[in-house]
């Protein structure tokens, strides 16, 4: 028989082992694997202290192979020296014990222990392989979830392009609609005089309103176009790919055509969403041109 703390020993060690696989890489401290270790190594030397000679060449010897066993966890979560210190001291205390044991106490003795001895360092190959496995498992899904991700981001874009979209057009025909949904309804008759001018001041609106984005409402549009049919030219300009007009150049807009001053032109530029908006506003009384820069 063996004695019975062996078997308290190979309790402990795999419960110990157990709870560091449980734990992850991440909570897997170096002084818990460095514990592990030496759990590992304390067990399998003590039963070495105590083992008859030839023990390695027998059934009795399977402490060293569980002892071994200590650096596929330590290989797994942390290779480097850790798991290499721990094996080679348990080959030591393996080669220690079979020249020991040895009759005339000679080298040749290791050639019969190389079982036992190839136990001690096969763990460390496992758990190399089993982390090199494991990391590659995790990019390959790390991958997939960013392909994923990805396409649910392109598609979420051109639902919002979509729906940014449909609700540009219908701001548009709310715009066009006066001038054009009654010809387009039959109301109207296209050869109109009055429904031609009408036309006329849609197709500059629709212009307008491609140029520089959600920047007239129906208010602003009559005003607009009021003034256009005043004199007063209008010119609406951007210097980047605009999504939204802000809301100071409706603003300003609509402060200055709702002036009873004949304004000779008009020039609005807003150069991005969140760009600083210029208003150059022109007016001649007779005498002479006058001109004048709002920029905010």
């Amino acid at each position: 028989g063996q004695p019975r703390w062996l078997l308290w020993w190979a309790a402990l060690l795999c419960g110990l082992g157990a709870w560091l696989l449980v734990r992850g890489e991440e909570r897997a401290r170096l002084r818990w694997l460095a514990l592990l270790h030496l759990v590992a190594l304390g067990g399998a030397i003590g039963y070495l202290v105590g083992a008859p000679d030839g023990a390695l060449l027998s059934s009795y010897a399977w402490p060293i192979s569980l002892a071994a066993l200590a650096a596929v966890i330590t290989a797994m979560y942390r290779p480097g020296w850790v798991a290499v210190a721990g094996s080679g001291a348990l080959v030591l205390a393996v080669a220690v014990f079979a020249v020991q044991t040895d009759p005339d106490h000679s080298l040749a003795a290791l050639l019969p222990a190389m079982p036992a001895i190839a136990s001690c360092v096969w763990p460390i190959a496992v758990g190399v392989t089993a982390r090199t496995v494991l990391i590659a498992l995790g990019r390959r899904d790390e991958r997939q979830s960013q392909a994923a991700h990805a396409a649910l981001a392109r598609a979420h874009s051109a639902r919002s392009r979509r729906v940014a979209l449909d609700r540009r057009l219908l701001h548009l025909q709310q715009l066009l609609d006066p001038a054009l949904g009654a010809v387009a309804r039959g109301e109207a008759d296209p050869g109109d005089p009055e429904v031609v001018r009408r036309a006329v001041a849609a197709e500059r609106i629709a212009r307008d309103e491609l140029q520089v984005p959600w920047l007239l409402t129906p208010q602003l549009r009559d005003a607009v176009a009021l003034a256009r049919a005043s004199g007063s030219e209008v010119i609406f300009t951007t210097t980047s790919n605009l999504v939204t007009t802000p809301r100071t150049a409706r603003d300003l807009l609509a402060a200055v055509l709702g002036t009873q001053v004949l304004v000779t032109r008009i020039r609005l530029t807003v150069a991005d969403d969140d760009a600083p908006v210029t208003l150059v506003v022109e007016v001649d009384d007779g005498e002479g041109l006058y001109s004048g820069l709002v920029r905010i």
